[in-house]
């Protein structure tokens, strides 16, 4: 009947679904594969452009200098030399150095290399210990002068025996 406020509603032409398990794998399913989708679609938005030619040969440029840097850092200290101020090397001379007449009985010889800059004028000072933990036994001082890619050999002597350990050092 019309106008009456009731509806009633024809009969369905199929069964409802008996198989609640199908509708729960179809929502998994969905909720899945949507987060996935979009999981793929945030991370397609998110990227960002890869290094242009240009900044891989530069990186690869800069590589190479680092690269070539540390073999000569490497090659340096296998040689005994080590930094004692900015752009200025020592080591310890053994049969490295030239050597200069002494006259007290123990000498010990340092060359230091005005590498990348002049050093100027060199204050040195070294300890002489008695033995290599010992106390130490006695002091003593040398300065020199040096100019850029000068090396400047300098001789501490001592009536002392002992091992010599620098202390102080100062290029000016």
């Amino acid at each position: 009947m019309m106008g009456t406020g009731t509806f009633t509603f024809a009969p369905m032409s199929r069964a409802p679904i008996d198989r609640p398990w199908l509708l729960a794998s179809i929502g998994a399913a969905a909720i899945i594969f949507g987060a996935w989708g979009w999981t793929i679609l945030a991370g397609m938005l998110d990227k960002k452009p890869g290094p242009t030619p240009e900044q891989i040969r530069e990186r690869q440029a800069r590589d190479r200098e680092l690269n070539l840097a540390e073999q000569e850092r490497q090659k340096l200290n296998a040689e005994g030399w080590f930094p004692v101020q900015d752009g200025i090397l020592a080591r310890w001379c053994t049969k490295t150095c030239r050597g200069s007449e002494t006259y007290m009985d123990y000498a010990w010889r340092l060359e230091v290399w005005c590498k990348e800059r002049a050093c100027g004028d060199i204050y040195a000072r070294v300890n002489i210990q008695d033995g290599n933990k010992g106390p130490v036994v006695d002091w003593t001082n040398k300065t020199g002068y040096g100019d850029i890619g000068q090396r400047v050999v300098l001789t501490f002597q001592s009536a002392t025996s002992g091992d010599a350990y620098l202390t102080e050092f100062r290029a000016e």
